[in-house]
């Protein structure tokens, strides 16, 4: 049985080196789009000099599906582009059809 090891819980998070920090952001979204160029399904839309990778979904995917698909991305850019990258999906809005008929607005940011 393959158990869960939490002792890297507790470690900070890898921050972007100083090559990263160093490039525009036209070129770290360039990096990060050739990075990931083999990756079907996304569109990334954003790069942050805080390693934030921005992206959105092309298509509806259960969360497992969904989730796997992030963090195989996650690897491979820190693995290939930079250690301090972390993936973000872009907010979504409120797509409950019955709430939207009773009125009430979910804030998303």
């Amino acid at each position: 049985m393959k158990y869960i090891n939490f002792d890297d819980a507790t470690k900070d998070s890898p921050i972007p080196s100083k090559d990263w920090l160093n490039l525009t952001s036209e070129k770290r979204l360039l990096i990060v789009k050739k990075a990931a160029n083999n990756i079907e399904g996304m569109n990334i839309t954003r790069a942050t000099d805080k390693g934030y990778v921005y992206l959105t979904l092309e298509k509806t995917m259960d969360s497992g599906e969904r989730g796997a698909l992030l963090l195989r991305l996650e690897k491979l850019l820190k693995r290939k582009v930079d250690n301090g990258i972390t993936i973000w999906h872009e907010p979504i809005g409120d797509k409950n059809s019955l709430r939207k008929l009773r009125g009430i607005e979910v804030k998303t940011s």
